[in-house]
């Protein structure tokens, strides 16, 4: 364990599994103290548990990023627990049909956009007062590659217009909150095989060059401590790749 995260507390919405795990363990061997928040909260429990055998400190929290109440509640057991936010990394989701253009209800399109923007808009809200308290911050919103101008393998149209409009959160909130010390990012983990993927049309994954999950482990540790600025999409495969750790996580899917 280092401590280049000691004393700060990072909270994790989709904590439970996929990304979020892999990014909780990761920010715990740093020191941090962290908030897995996710509605199967089991799953963070479990989490929980594996962090404080490897001597960090947890808490899990059930928390549905589309229920504003249970986000005000998520803030309130943080600073109850730590006493204050440090980073709020906006990663749960909803992962959105994968009906076609013609096919798609109202009722999906909505629930996609509850959780994706409303969800990383309210979180975001609820965690300024105790950031802006202190001067300082960091909100990290978890992005797709998917949401790129040009990309084709689009698994879900509403997920991946939601991801742009991250994007766009991610900037807007960046002009807004430099001036008082609180930065904005978003994170782009890239393509891991993980449960967010059960619904994907068949043959969608098929050959497809991707990463295990774990891949963002070191990725978001450099984010979190380097000095990037505000603003910024930040690329893991791309951080990867420059370090020498891209085959690492890399396989092709059968």
């Amino acid at each position: 364990m280092t401590d280049r995260l000691k004393g700060q507390t990072v909270i994790i919405t989709g904590g439970g599994r996929g990304y979020g795990e892999f990014m909780a363990k990761a920010v715990s061997l740093e020191g941090a103290n962290v908030v897995l928040a996710a509605r199967t909260v089991a799953e963070c429990s479990k989490v929980e548990s594996e962090i404080a055998a490897g001597g960090g400190h947890a808490i899990a929290v059930e928390c549905d990023v589309a229920n504003e109440a249970q986000i005000k509640t998520l803030m309130k057991k943080t600073l109850d627990a730590f006493g204050q936010i440090d980073v709020l990394i906006n990663n749960g989701a909803h992962p959105g049909s994968v009906l076609d253009p013609a096919s798609i209800p109202t009722a999906e399109w909505d629930a996609t956009f509850d959780a994706n923007v409303r969800g990383a808009y309210i979180c975001a809200r609820e965690a300024l007062p105790a950031m802006l308290a202190r001067k300082t911050g960091h909100i990290v919103n978890v992005t797709s590659s998917t949401a790129r101008p040009g990309y084709e393998h689009v698994r879900s149209i509403p997920y991946t217009v939601s991801k742009f409009a991250v994007d766009g959160l991610t900037h807007v909130l960046a002009v807004k909150l430099k001036p008082q010390g609180v930065r904005v990012n978003a994170f782009s983990p890239g393509f891991a095989e993980t449960r967010f993927l059960t619904n994907a049309p068949p043959g969608y994954l098929k050959g497809r060059e991707m990463q295990t999950p774990d891949h963002v482990m070191e990725p978001i540790v450099h984010m979190l401590t380097a000095d990037i600025g505000t603003g910024v999409i930040f690329d893991a495969l791309g951080w990867l790749k420059s370090h020498g750790l891209y085959d690492k996580y890399r396989f092709f899917h059968d």
